[in-house]
C-alpha cells in the first residue's frame, strides 16, 4: 500500500478561516437586509 503524500491545503490560516467568511457572511446578511427593505417599502405604497 502505497503512504499518502505530506502535503498542506492550500488555504488555511485565520485569514481563511474567520476572516474571509465573516466578510461572506456580513455581505450576505447586508445584501438580504437591503432587498428586505426595498421590497418591504414597496408594499405599503
Amino acid at each position: 500500500m502505497m503512504a499518502p503524500l505530506p502535503v498542506d491545503p492550500p488555504i488555511g490560516g485565520v485569514v481563511w478561516t474567520v476572516v474571509i467568511p465573516a466578510l461572506l457572511f456580513v455581505g450576505s446578511f447586508l445584501g438580504t437586509y437591503l432587498l428586505y427593505r426595498r421590497f418591504a417599502r414597496e408594499e405599503e405604497s
